[in-house]
């Protein structure tokens, strides 16, 4: 395992001692970020109105675009015989059929605008809450609103731009596809910053983490519920660590009641939920009231059931509008996940919708004879073609087996079975015996959602 000397006086590490440095870095560093980020500390206080303006503006540019752009959408708006001048506000987007993910994943190709380069766009690759690939151009413009709409949330959090931040989310190598197993930590000097490898996290690196932290001293965690869960209960039982940061992020999993109240209690800080996915359609974070508000910014959402718009307080899909990816629009997106609008004003004063996600996008632990390992949703993207599984399903009873469940996809072969099976025991450290179990469907629960992972097994640390 590698170590470091936190207190070595190197350049990078002056640098990152230097507040003014951070915020100029993140200035330039990214292509009209400064503008971005005063654009949105001045629009979270719009009007309801004033939102609804600027959604229409931007929404009537992406929908002409995407019209004479976009095949897909030249072809879907000539068969239903909708005219772009009829698309003026969010309220008439239900002439437009709701598009689903399995759509853009079939005609990607259809879905890319002519021209798309001058936009700049770079590939997001995500599998989402179902376990299915999928990868959407994102404009250079939208991945800088999207850093802008971020550090407004960390703002919210209480978080600066020279905070020392420590990030425990994703596997190193996970982007590459080869999961680093060596390296359990990276500490960047100039950014103040400290990144744990999730996939070595287990009962014997613990004691190192909390350590490690203890001396970084951080005053922002980033991470995910589940894994924060793991820290809090490991702290429980070993009160020693002086482990103090002044507010923790918890993204990519729906944060529980009762996970926020174990994890405020033992490191004695407020935590903040930001909701998102990779498409960059929606993004919603927690202000210091601890509401979940809108991105307005970013894209429209509706929510539905049974091809209706929910009214407040209803429980309905999330379908999402982006409003300004231009490489790639996506229109009335289903996205899989639940959720409704609250029907209240928010005691910080800003207007923005406050939306309360239901079932969301749990990602789950497994226990192996090694410790335990946060399973991505992103995993299938590891597995070779992007057309081999359409669905992935991880179902465990004991710490020695693991069954993946799987639907194949047109190009799965039966020589994909072994790389398959190779790839999520690599991934897990070949810590468990892995057993296929290939299926037409994977089932869903009862309130209609898809359960990515199902572990009996309990956490020991």
């Amino acid at each position: 395992m590698n170590t470091v000397d936190l207190s070595k006086r190197s350049l990078p590490h002056l640098l990152g001692a230097i507040p003014a440095y951070h915020r100029l870095y993140q200035y330039y560093s990214e292509k009209n970020f400064r503008k971005h980020y005063r654009d949105v500390l001045r629009s979270q206080w719009f009007s309801i109105e004033d939102m609804g303006v600027y959604q229409s503006e931007h929404l009537q540019q992406i929908i002409r675009h995407a019209y004479h752009n976009v095949p897909y959408y030249k072809n879907l708006f000539d068969k239903f015989k909708i005219s772009v001048d009829e698309i003026k506000s969010p309220s008439d987007l239900l002439k437009i059929p709701i598009l689903e993910k399995d759509q853009v994943k079939q005609y990607y190709g259809h879905f890319k605008a002519l021209g798309c380069e001058r936009f700049r766009p770079s590939a997001h690759k995500t599998s989402g809450s179902t376990g299915m690939p999928l990868k959407v151009l994102i404009d250079q413009n939208v991945d800088s609103i999207g850093s802008a709409l971020i550090w407004r949330h960390y703002n919210w959090a209480g978080r600066k731009f020279h905070s020392r931040a420590a990030y425990i989310t994703m596997p190193f190598g996970f982007g590459s596809g080869r999961i680093d197993s060596e390296n359990l930590f990276e500490i960047n000097s100039t950014k103040q910053t400290l990144k744990i490898n999730s996939a070595l996290i287990n009962g014997e690196t613990l004691d190192q983490i909390c350590r490690l932290l203890e001396e970084f001293r951080p005053s922002h965690i980033e991470s995910y519920p589940s894994l924060m869960n793991v820290f809090a209960k490991f702290l429980m039982e070993s009160p020693d660590y002086d482990i103090r940061p002044h507010s923790i992020t918890l993204r990519a999993e729906k944060l529980y009641p009762v996970q926020r109240e174990l994890l405020e209690d033992v490191f004695q800080c407020p935590c903040f939920e930001f909701y998102g996915m990779w498409e960059y359609l929606v993004f919603a974070a927690e202000c210091e009231y601890h509401c979940l508000h809108l991105d307005f910014e970013l894209g429209i959402v509706e929510i539905v059931k049974n091809g209706r718009l929910c009214p407040i307080g209803e429980i309905g899909e999330i379908v999402a509008t982006g409003i300004h990816n231009y490489s790639m629009p996506l229109i009335r997106y289903a996205t899989g996940d639940y959720g409704y609008i609250r029907n209240e004003v928010c005691q910080c004063g800003r207007e923005m919708p406050i939306i309360e996600i239901v079932g969301g996008r749990e990602k789950d632990l497994i226990v192996t004879r090694k410790g335990f390992f946060n399973v991505m949703s992103g995993l299938p993207l590891m597995l070779g073609k992007d057309n081999i599984i359409k669905q992935i399903q991880f179902y465990q009873e004991n710490k020695d087996t693991l069954i993946v469940r799987l639907v194949k996809g047109e190009e799965f072969s039966d020589s994909d079975r072994e790389g398959v099976k190779g790839a999520i025991s690599n991934y897990l450290l070949n810590s468990i015996d892995i057993t296929l179990e290939f299926l037409e469907y994977i089932p869903r629960t009862a309130a209609g959602k898809y359960k990515y992972v199902i572990s009996k097994v309990p956490i020991e640390v």
